[in-house]
């Protein structure tokens, strides 16, 4: 029994406790997953930013440092 002169917890308080503990693991689990779903999302957007920038910036600078355009600038896809 609970004898809370001694600081023995009643069983309820064990269950409650126990309850609690289990909500902050869930919460914490959940966080972490969110995080994790987060970057993924993140390094997604990223590596498709750098794919359409990579397809569209030419292999050359505009301008040679002469001040003439190279032919790869208009071979370029």
């Amino acid at each position: 029994m609970a004898d809370p002169a001694n600081g023995n917890p009643s069983a309820d308080d064990v269950q409650e406790q126990e309850r609690r503990r289990e909500e902050e693991a869930k919460a914490a689990e959940e966080r972490r997953l969110k995080e994790v779903h987060d970057k993924e999302v993140e390094d997604r957007r990223r590596a498709d930013l750098d794919n359409s920038v990579a397809h569209t910036a030419p292999a050359e600078p505009f301008l040679n440092t002469q001040g003439e355009t190279p032919l790869s600038f208009f071979l370029h896809p």
